[in-house]
């Protein structure tokens, strides 16, 4: 029996020790656990110090639970109360990766509170020295194998732009990390929400999008919520080195008609898409031919466009674009940058400074320079930074000696690639010893990735550890040869520079599961699929280990879903209310009072957070007139407010509802629209939503391009014909 530790808990750590105990006869492997906190979850343990941890909450992962998931553990095994939608909260992947602990490893493996302080290579293996963070003892263990799982994303990643005139330690407004951002408090020395100024937000990652559409949410909600400050939003001033497309969760697979949504990640894990016999790990590097391929797809996603049917505008605009945009998943960034809420800046921000009025006196605001392509701008009246720069993985590698990092590849200038590791799925490098590996240190770390990394070490390690040969040797080395060839070029690349590198450069998730499955001999779990057709999932690929009833239970799910999706519009409810965000020109004919008819009419859709039990999303909507009404009879109507609604989205019933807005003592719901009932309009690529009330029939029919709604329209009619010729609401952009 060999003994491995393994450092750190989350889900990296936990799919490692139940791969290492499971997927090989009983006994092959010994394990111990060494997490530092006192919770399994590693960035998702949100539960146990929800206020301390590098993520919201509340937040939602970024790819689907048919993603986030091991093979052998179907979400939903957990019953979780409530049930988490197609993406999951991240206290209920908290949850999950508890239920993992839970099902397949001993409570005494897992050490809570200790410390790999240092990592020794011996000639029988690692000499750890570990400290117990509640007593401050030190004890040494000795190990035949040591497996790192502690990740990337231990510790945010430094400031890199310059203080001219600010004192270190003395800054005149709130600078901080994006993991750190939690409520507008934060934003403000005085712990209050902040009234003048504007926000400013550096990142072009995933989590600068993310925390800024988070802050502008936050924003929304205080100005329009019925208990809110009702202070007016600030401006939040997005700096990116590269241009951002938001694609929300959900999209159609074909822009096709009638409109169809699935989560994103079936569409780009999609087998069927792949022209490679046998599927295989591919990479390379960025061409202006792939960049060109990027902007269509994601052309394509989110617009349903084409590039013929841009108009020369927006040729130019692409072609003077020397990056690809970076894809970031997100509800609502576009929305708030349509509404002017997000203001996005092409560049770096190289320093900031005191702002001074004329008498050269400290306005309480400091001032951002930005270098752009051409020249360098400047943001005045910043009232709070959030760095969304990332993270380093120092802190996690604190405990190996620089001689075995060097053998890594180890550079802590190169946040993106800190680590060379070339060979058996991105796990180790040639120059490190066969007893040491890594899991989860690669960008694009799918769970299915680092479950497969898990099988990759284990396999490994028992082949040498009988002295079996391994099979295809020449083959794997020559591949690993080229893999550090590419990796170091990159690293060059990102000093150089870095908007010649891809976003995700090893980020051929497909390639890499089909390639290690038939690497390692691993059954499939296709079901109804062909062997290359349908979604790539953790649950595709078992070992003889893992609970294939799991795993079918997965993938059943998974075809079930993409039928609703095609046959009842699964999904179209969350897809439309997401393309309401933001402001409409509407104009009514018959629907409102009739000194309204044919004037031109204002509505926005205010996101805001739900004011009642049971849903996933609302928004105030309020319809306005801009201009005077001429007389007419005894109306009343006046310039202003027109009407006030709530709407409000459930996502697994597939329902948008209308209520009465802010009247606590008498909300009531005005109507249900049930996108499994829809109406497809296939040549207009709409869906129409019927809601029957007593005495009339308001349908909705909404117009899609690609995610985005360019138009949608509310009509009203009577079961009795009372209302001659029925009325209606158009809403443009």
């Amino acid at each position: 029996m060999k003994s491995v530790a393994i450092v750190g808990a989350g889900p990296s750590g936990l799919v490692a020790a139940k791969t290492l105990l499971h997927s090989h006869p009983l006994g092959t492997f010994q394990v111990s656990v060494f997490e530092q906190t006192n919770s399994v979850g590693g960035l998702w343990a949100v539960e146990a110090n929800p206020d301390h941890t590098l993520i919201n909450p509340d937040m939602s992962t970024n790819l689907s639970q048919f993603t986030v998931c091991f093979s052998d553990l179907a979400w939903d095994t957990l019953e979780l109360k409530p049930a988490p939608n197609a993406f999951p909260k991240a206290w209920q992947v908290n949850r999950y990766l508890e239920c993992y602990a839970q099902k397949f490893l001993p409570d005494t493996i897992i050490h809570f509170r200790t410390k790999v302080k240092f990592a020794e290579r011996i000639q029988l293996g690692w000499r750890t020295t570990l400290t117990d963070l509640e007593t401050g003892g030190e004890r040494v263990e000795i190990y035949d194998y040591l497996l790192v799982a502690s990740g990337l994303f231990s510790e945010p990643a430094p400031i890199r732009f310059n203080f001219d005139d600010i004192a270190l330690g003395k800054n005149p407004v709130p600078i901080l990390h994006s993991s750190e951002f939690r409520k507008l408090g934060d934003l403000s020395l005085t712990g209050q929400q902040p009234s003048k100024g504007r926000i400013l937000v550096i990142g072009g990652s995933h989590s600068g999008a993310e925390v800024a559409a988070g802050i502008a949410m936050q924003m929304s909600d205080a100005r329009y919520s019925t208990n809110g400050s009702g202070i007016q939003p600030l401006d939040v001033i997005h700096v990116a080195p590269h241009p951002i497309s938001a694609i929300p969760p959900f999209v159609q697979p074909r822009n096709g008609s009638p409109p169809t949504f699935l989560p994103l990640d079936t569409l780009l894990n999609d087998l069927s898409s792949r022209k490679d016999d046998p599927i295989s790990f591919t990479f390379g590097h960025l061409t202006p031919e792939k960049t060109e391929q990027r902007r269509i797809m994601l052309d394509r996603l989110v617009k349903g466009a084409n590039d013929e049917d841009k108009n020369s505008d927006e040729r130019k605009e692409d072609a003077s674009s020397s990056e690809g945009p970076y894809a970031v998943v997100s509800d609502h960034y576009a929305g708030f940058v349509a509404s002017g809420a997000i203001t996005p800046l092409l560049g770096r921000v190289t320093s900031v400074a005191h702002q001074r009025d004329d008498a050269q006196k400290t306005t309480g605001f400091v001032r951002a320079k930005i270098a752009q392509s051409s020249s360098d701008i400047e943001v005045q009246d910043i009232a709070a930074i959030v760095n969304a720069t990332g993270f380093s993985a120092s802190p996690a590698l604190s405990f190996l000696s620089d001689d075995v990092k060097h053998r890594l590849g180890f550079d802590a200038s190169c946040p993106r690639l800190p680590l060379l590791l070339n060979s058996d799925a991105s796990t180790s490098s040639d120059a490190a010893p066969n007893n040491l590996a890594l899991i989860g240190f690669s960008y694009g770390s799918y769970w299915g990735i680092v479950e497969t990394q898990a099988r990759m070490i284990a396999h490994r390690w028992y082949l040498d550890d009988h002295h079996i040969p391994r099979q295809d040797k020449s083959r794997e080395n020559e591949k690993s040869k080229k893999i550090y060839t590419f990796i170091t070029e990159l690293r060059t690349m990102m000093k150089d520079d870095p908007s010649a590198v891809a976003q995700n450069f090893l980020g051929d998730y497909p390639g890499l599961m089909e390639e290690c499955f038939r690497h390692l001999n691993l059954q499939r779990v296709d079901l109804q699929y062909g062997p290359k057709a349908g979604m790539v999932s953790p649950a595709r690929y078992v070992d003889n280990g893992c609970g294939r009833a799991e795993a079918e239970k997965t993938m059943s799910k998974i075809q079930k879903m993409q039928d609703a999706s095609a046959n009842h519009s699964a999904f179209a409810a969350r897809a439309a209310f997401t393309a309401l965000h933001g402001t409409w020109k509407a104009k009514s004919k018959g629907y409102l009072d009739p000194v309204f008819d044919l004037l031109p009419l204002m509505a926005t859709f205010h996101p805001r957070r739900t004011t009642a039990v049971g849903f996933d999303a609302e928004y105030l909507f309020l319809l306005h007139n801009k201009t005077e009404p001429k007389p007419s009879g005894q109306s009343s109507a006046s310039k202003g407010e027109v009407e006030r609604r709530m709407y409000r989205l459930r996502e697994i019933d597939n329902e948008i509802e209308v209520w009465t807005a802010d009247h606590p003592t008498a909300e009531k719901m005005l109507l249900k629209l049930e996108f499994g009932k829809a109406t497809a309009h296939e040549y207009e690529k709409s869906l129409a939503v019927t809601n029957s009330t007593t005495d009339e029939l308001a349908t909705y029919k909404f117009t899609f391009s690609g995610v985005q709604v360019p138009r949608f329209k509310i009509s009203v009619s009577s079961k009795t014909g009372s209302i001659e010729g029925g009325s209606e609401l158009e809403f443009s952009r």
